[in-house]
Protein backbone atom coordinates (compact mmCIF):
# COMPACT_ATOMS: atom_id res chain seq x y z
CA UNK A 1 0.00 0.00 0.00
CA UNK A 2 2.60 2.65 1.07
CA UNK A 3 4.74 1.26 -2.77
CA UNK A 4 1.53 2.31 -4.38
CA UNK A 5 0.76 5.87 -2.64
CA UNK A 6 4.32 6.53 -3.34
CA UNK A 7 3.82 5.99 -7.22
CA UNK A 8 0.37 8.02 -6.82
CA UNK A 9 2.24 10.99 -5.40
CA UNK A 10 5.31 10.44 -8.14
CA UNK A 11 2.61 10.68 -11.04
CA UNK A 12 0.96 13.97 -9.11
CA UNK A 13 4.27 15.75 -8.58
CA UNK A 14 6.80 14.86 -11.28
CA UNK A 15 5.20 12.83 -13.69
CA UNK A 16 2.00 14.64 -14.65
CA UNK A 17 3.71 18.49 -14.21
CA UNK A 18 6.79 17.09 -16.07
CA UNK A 19 4.49 16.08 -18.97
CA UNK A 20 2.93 19.10 -18.90
CA UNK A 21 5.91 21.27 -19.29
CA UNK A 22 7.40 18.81 -22.20
CA UNK A 23 4.18 19.28 -24.28
CA UNK A 24 3.76 22.67 -24.02
CA UNK A 25 7.27 23.58 -25.00
CA UNK A 26 6.98 21.25 -27.75
CA UNK A 27 3.52 22.79 -29.02
CA UNK A 28 5.47 26.07 -28.66
CA UNK A 29 8.73 25.19 -30.49
CA UNK A 30 6.74 23.61 -33.41
CA UNK A 31 4.08 26.78 -33.57
CA UNK A 32 1.22 25.10 -31.95
CA UNK A 33 -1.29 27.02 -30.28
CA UNK A 34 -0.86 25.35 -26.94
CA UNK A 35 -3.48 27.50 -25.79
CA UNK A 36 -5.99 26.33 -27.93
CA UNK A 37 -4.92 22.59 -26.51
CA UNK A 38 -5.18 23.34 -22.17
CA UNK A 39 -8.09 20.49 -21.29
CA UNK A 40 -6.47 17.98 -23.55
CA UNK A 41 -2.92 18.87 -22.81
CA UNK A 42 -3.80 17.81 -19.14
CA UNK A 43 -5.80 14.69 -20.47
CA UNK A 44 -3.12 13.52 -22.07
CA UNK A 45 -0.83 14.40 -19.72
CA UNK A 46 -2.92 12.34 -16.92
CA UNK A 47 -3.66 9.53 -19.42
CA UNK A 48 0.51 9.12 -20.45
CA UNK A 49 1.41 9.19 -16.56
CA UNK A 50 -1.27 6.95 -15.64
CA UNK A 51 -0.06 4.57 -18.19
CA UNK A 52 3.80 5.39 -16.24
CA UNK A 53 1.73 4.79 -13.16
CA UNK A 54 0.48 1.61 -14.21
CA UNK A 55 3.05 -0.49 -16.50
CA UNK A 56 5.97 1.70 -16.18
CA UNK A 57 7.38 -0.65 -13.43
CA UNK A 58 8.61 -3.75 -12.93
CA UNK A 59 9.66 -3.63 -16.46
CA UNK A 60 13.07 -3.92 -17.87
CA UNK A 61 15.10 -1.07 -18.45
CA UNK A 62 15.17 -1.06 -22.18
CA UNK A 63 11.10 -1.94 -22.41
CA UNK A 64 11.07 1.37 -20.26
CA UNK A 65 12.22 3.41 -23.35
CA UNK A 66 9.90 1.77 -25.85
CA UNK A 67 6.70 1.28 -23.81
CA UNK A 68 6.84 5.10 -22.98
CA UNK A 69 7.81 6.21 -26.78
CA UNK A 70 4.93 4.03 -27.94
CA UNK A 71 2.52 5.18 -25.07
CA UNK A 72 3.49 8.94 -25.57
CA UNK A 73 2.75 8.48 -29.54
CA UNK A 74 -0.56 7.00 -28.89
CA UNK A 75 -1.88 8.76 -26.15
CA UNK A 76 -0.93 12.40 -27.96
CA UNK A 77 -2.59 10.63 -31.42
CA UNK A 78 -5.87 9.26 -29.64
CA UNK A 79 -6.32 12.40 -27.77
CA UNK A 80 -5.19 15.05 -30.20
CA UNK A 81 -6.70 13.82 -33.46
CA UNK A 82 -6.58 16.94 -35.95
CA UNK A 83 -2.28 16.00 -35.54
CA UNK A 84 -1.07 13.71 -38.37
CA UNK A 85 1.35 11.17 -37.27
CA UNK A 86 4.21 13.14 -38.68
CA UNK A 87 3.62 15.90 -36.31
CA UNK A 88 2.89 13.50 -33.45
CA UNK A 89 6.08 11.87 -33.89
CA UNK A 90 8.02 15.23 -34.09
CA UNK A 91 5.82 16.15 -30.66
CA UNK A 92 7.49 13.25 -28.98
CA UNK A 93 10.70 13.29 -30.07
CA UNK A 94 11.26 16.88 -28.87
CA UNK A 95 9.96 16.28 -26.21
CA UNK A 96 11.62 13.23 -25.09
CA UNK A 97 15.40 14.87 -26.35
CA UNK A 98 13.82 17.58 -24.00
CA UNK A 99 13.82 15.38 -21.27
CA UNK A 100 17.58 13.73 -21.82
CA UNK A 101 18.80 17.07 -22.01
CA UNK A 102 16.96 18.43 -19.20
CA UNK A 103 17.70 15.35 -16.94
CA UNK A 104 21.31 14.75 -18.04
CA UNK A 105 21.54 18.43 -16.32
CA UNK A 106 19.74 17.73 -12.84
CA UNK A 107 21.71 14.68 -12.71
CA UNK A 108 25.39 16.46 -13.18
CA UNK A 109 24.27 19.17 -10.64
CA UNK A 110 22.60 16.14 -8.60
CA UNK A 111 25.94 14.60 -7.76
CA UNK A 112 27.66 17.40 -6.84
CA UNK A 113 25.43 17.52 -3.36
CA UNK A 114 25.15 13.61 -2.87
CA UNK A 115 25.03 10.33 -4.31
CA UNK A 116 22.76 10.09 -7.32
CA UNK A 117 21.43 6.45 -6.05
CA UNK A 118 19.68 8.85 -3.07
CA UNK A 119 18.04 10.65 -4.81
CA UNK A 120 16.28 7.72 -6.79
CA UNK A 121 15.80 5.36 -4.30
CA UNK A 122 15.41 8.76 -1.68
CA UNK A 123 12.24 10.48 -0.40
CA UNK A 124 9.82 12.04 -3.25
CA UNK A 125 10.66 15.79 -1.87
CA UNK A 126 14.28 15.12 -3.31
CA UNK A 127 13.33 14.43 -6.37
CA UNK A 128 11.12 17.44 -6.39
CA UNK A 129 13.48 19.80 -5.06
CA UNK A 130 15.99 18.51 -8.43
CA UNK A 131 13.36 18.18 -10.39
CA UNK A 132 10.71 21.03 -10.34
CA UNK A 133 13.33 24.24 -10.86
CA UNK A 134 13.35 22.07 -14.39
CA UNK A 135 10.00 22.07 -15.40
CA UNK A 136 9.35 25.72 -14.23
CA UNK A 137 11.90 26.71 -16.37
CA UNK A 138 10.70 25.06 -18.99
CA UNK A 139 6.95 26.32 -18.71
CA UNK A 140 8.59 29.85 -18.32
CA UNK A 141 10.63 29.15 -21.13
CA UNK A 142 7.46 28.16 -23.17
CA UNK A 143 5.52 30.92 -21.42
CA UNK A 144 7.65 33.59 -22.98
CA UNK A 145 8.29 31.92 -26.61
CA UNK A 146 4.71 31.68 -27.01
CA UNK A 147 3.90 35.02 -25.46
CA UNK A 148 5.93 36.82 -27.46
CA UNK A 149 5.69 34.48 -30.52
CA UNK A 150 9.50 34.08 -30.26
CA UNK A 151 9.35 30.82 -32.02
CA UNK A 152 12.66 28.88 -32.75
CA UNK A 153 11.23 27.10 -35.81
CA UNK A 154 10.00 29.40 -38.65
CA UNK A 155 7.26 27.77 -40.08
CA UNK A 156 3.79 26.20 -38.30
CA UNK A 157 3.68 22.59 -37.85
CA UNK A 158 -0.05 22.38 -37.00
Amino acid sequence: MEYALELLLFTLCISIPQTIANVWFSFVFWGIQADRFWRRLLLFSILYSGYLYFGYHGLPMPWHMIGSMAACFLFLYLVFREFSPKIVTIIVATGFILTFLYETAIASVIVQFMPFEQIRTGPLYWKIIFSWPAYASIALLSWWLDKNKSIPQSGSAA
